[in-house]
């Protein structure tokens, strides 16, 4: 295996290398179209259970945003990638284009795993710059990892 995807039922999915669908569950919102960088708004059609859905002429590595009914331009909460920061445009990305080194590789046991989830946004520039830059020499995750949590992941920073 030299690619992987795992088609999501909501996001931007591309469909061909110049097409792509969106999908956004959006249950309060009466309208939402999605805003592609350099491209006019096209609106989404509003299906069953509070979908939203659209199809538009875009490849992969396009800026997008979602635009509500308010007014309000949000990133997609199912992104794959953001140009800048959580609060910046959505990136489309195509999951063919990563090509996998180690093919052979299978994960570790989930058993096995432990998941330490560190939300850095939330220290404040500075801080986080600290935390990312020392985040592969934090010295206690043997500790962490006794603490006994039964979930598995994988570290976070």
């Amino acid at each position: 295996m030299t690619s992987f995807e795992r088609r999501l039922p909501f996001g931007a999915t591309l469909i061909d290398d110049r097409r792509t669908q969106f999908r956004l569950w959006a249950p309060a919102q009466e309208k939402v179209s999605v805003e592609i960088e350099g491209c006019a708004p096209v609106p989404m059609q509003r299906l069953a259970d509070g979908w939203f859905d659209a199809e538009a002429a875009c490849g992969a590595g396009r800026r997008y945003r979602y635009r509500l009914k308010t007014d309000l331009a949000v990133p997609d909460p199912a992104s794959r990638a953001q140009a800048g920061d959580v609060h910046g445009p959505s990136l489309v990305v195509d999951p063919h284009a990563y090509r996998w080194r180690n093919t052979e590789w299978r994960g570790r046991p989930w058993e096995e795993t432990v998941l330490y989830e560190l939300h850095a946004g939330l220290l404040g520039h500075q801080r986080r710059q600290v935390v990312l830059h020392h985040a592969a020499r934090i010295p206690d995750l043997r500790e962490r990892a006794a603490l006994g949590r039964p979930c598995g992941g994988q570290l976070v920073a």
